[in-house]
């Protein structure tokens, strides 16, 4: 589909097989800021599945679509750009090598995101920004880990993810409802504005 972004139909392609076969997968992929809501596609697959089967459970039919059920861990390299591993779902992994722009896990609900500076970066990731802002907006669960600062609004309406990061900017953990997040380092003002759960 033209709606569907070159790195999201190269992965949909790469993955979809392994994927309707209920096989374990590892995979790599270079990343650049040009490809946007990458994931979103592979994670929409995946909650289909899941979606399906169980209202086949639901209504006792026979169940020819059966959820993947097996781990995906997958790495990328390179700077992510808006909204990466948005919609992030359980029993899939990813790693960037990196750094990523605003929106990092939006609706996040499974898996495990973390993101560290490339090996040869000059800079300390405790005092430096790798991701943007907006980081976890609405996330539900999953894991979340990142070797470097954010940027504003981090974990804003946080309930149920784990989160570990060295800094962030202003309103972090905003509303948030459940979930746990640790800042290592410096944070700025209005943390925890509205919020009325989690630690």
């Amino acid at each position: 589909s033209d709606a569907i972004t070159p790195l999201n139909s190269k992965i949909i392609n790469d993955l979809k097989d392994k994927i309707d076969q209920n096989k374990p997968i590892n995979a790599e992929y270079d990343i650049y800021n040009t490809d946007r809501s990458v994931l979103a596609t592979l994670f929409g697959l995946l909650a289909e599945k899941e979606s399906k089967s169980r209202l086949a459970s639901i209504k006792k039919r026979n169940n020819e679509i059966k959820p993947y059920d097996q781990e995906i861990d997958l790495v990328f390299r390179g700077s992510a750009g808006q909204s990466f591993g948005v919609f992030q779902t359980e029993r899939v992994n990813v790693r960037l090598i990196g750094e990523a722009n605003d929106s990092v896990c939006k609706s996040m609900s499974g898996g495990k995101m973390v993101i560290v500076p490339p090996e040869n970066a000059r800079y300390k990731p405790e005092e430096n920004a790798i991701i943007g802002n907006c980081a976890l907006y609405g996330a539900t669960n999953g894991k979340f880990y990142v070797y470097g600062q954010a940027g504003d609004r981090f974990a804003v309406r946080n309930s149920g993810t784990l989160a570990v990061v060295e800094g962030t900017g202003l309103h972090a953990c905003e509303y948030m409802t459940n979930g746990t997040v640790v800042i290592l380092g410096n944070t700025s003002d209005n943390i925890g504005a509205g919020m009325t759960g989690g630690e």
